[in-house]
């Protein structure tokens, strides 16, 4: 499944440089460097010199900086963020349901005030970091247009995943020919049979089946009741692409997810999950399963979308289990490494898209520890355009 991605208008320069780091994370195992500079042409990584003068390099910087590549965030709703601050104390069934405070809202905002807003989000999320960005798109197919409209102006390579308005399949069509697939509320909503009637439609069209699954625990007890287990609906019968967070899987459903993991991609919202009292997602049961997965902010309007904040709210979690330090399975997540919609590494032949840190403290020992548990998002500076910055 490799739908075309839409990607913003402003796109990397094409001309061929060198950029020096005085540190970096290199390849699929994000392996400490020092000294390092990058040679590229046309976007691409040519070469990666290791321990190299910094005289050698087009552009450098007069400080130390950090490369790190750019995060992915697995699963957004941008549509809603011009409802930030919204209601702290209401549950999610009071602001997320069909009849929820955040659907009736977006039945009266403005076309012109949803784009302005959806506008703000994409640039924070560049702003933060993000090269990769899926976006579950509520209202149907004027959802998505807004969706790629608001995107224009960044790079960031964008999944508009759509939500159809009604049960008619024209415009359930209508919507898969502008998205890259559709994003599914939840298995209850509709009928088991118009799910499944939805996701034939999107792999008919070779477009990604996203759907929540296991969000809500009475969700999940209400479709047992019914003979309905849900993760292994949602990996058999709908043959889903991404699910989205997984976050009552029970130890059945981890032998399925064990089972699809080079079919299927996982994404988990650890403060999204605690912002709505929704419950802990199976963050060491995924990574002691040796199961990867994507880490997604969820709702635009509940949390601010640093891809570091969650980074470590995530480690927090599981430290719960005990004396666990899993650094580099989180930070994979974050890039999206061993998943099909990888962040471009620093690897010759990748995409140079890298993000750039200033840190306020040595790089010692344990480097990928000490960079992703104290690097502040303030931290970032802009990648270099001028021969020195």
């Amino acid at each position: 499944m490799n739908p075309s991605i839409k990607t913003g208008n402003h796109q990397p320069s094409q001309e061929e440089a060198s950029y020096f780091f005085s540190h970096a994370f290199i390849g699929k195992e994000l392996e400490h460097a020092r000294n390092v500079i990058f040679h590229v042409k046309e976007g691409f990584i040519t070469e990666i010199e290791i321990s190299a003068r910094k005289t050698n390099a087009d552009y450098s910087y007069p400080f130390t900086t950090i490369a790190f590549p750019r995060f992915v965030n697995g699963h957004v709703h941008s549509l809603d963020y011009f409802l930030k601050g919204l209601s702290y104390s209401k549950t999610l069934e009071q602001l997320v349901s069909p009849q929820g405070l955040k659907n009736i809202a977006l039945e009266h905002a403005s076309q012109e005030l949803m784009i302005k807003h959806s506008k703000q989000y994409f640039s924070l999320l560049e702003k933060l970091g993000y090269r990769t960005v899926f976006d579950f798109r509520e209202k149907g197919v004027l959802g998505i247009q807004m969706g790629i409209e608001s995107v224009q102006h960044t790079s960031l390579k964008y999944f508009p995943l759509g939500r159809p308005l009604t049960r008619e399949e024209s415009e359930i069509l209508q919507v898969l020919q502008l998205a890259q697939g559709l994003g599914i509320p939840d298995m209850v909503r509709y009928d088991l049979d118009f799910i499944k009637h939805m996701a034939h439609l999107t792999k008919t069209s070779n477009k990604l089946v996203a759907i929540h699954i296991s969000e809500s625990m009475e969700d999940k007890k209400f479709l047992k009741s019914q003979g309905v287990d849900d993760i292994p609906f949602a990996l058999e019968e709908l043959k889903a692409d991404l699910l989205v967070h997984l976050t009552h899987a029970t130890s059945t459903d981890f032998e399925f997810l064990e089972q699809y993991k080079h079919k299927t991609t996982y994404v988990l919202c650890p403060r999204a999950n605690t912002y709505f009292k929704a419950g802990t997602p199976p963050l060491w049961e995924l990574i002691s399963r040796n199961v990867p997965f994507l880490l997604g902010t969820d709702n635009s309007f509940t949390i601010t979308p640093s891809m570091l904040e969650e980074l470590r709210y995530a480690l927090l979690i599981i430290k719960t289990k005990g004396n666990v330090f899993p650094i580099k399975s989180l930070a994979k997540a974050s890039i999206g490494l061993n998943t099909p919609f990888p962040a471009p590494y620093f690897e010759k032949g990748q995409e140079f898209a890298p993000q750039v840190f200033k840190p306020p403290f040595y790089l010692t020992h344990q480097p990928l520890s000490q960079f992703l548990l104290h690097i502040q998002d303030k931290d970032r500076v802009p990648f270099p355009h001028e021969r020195t910055l």
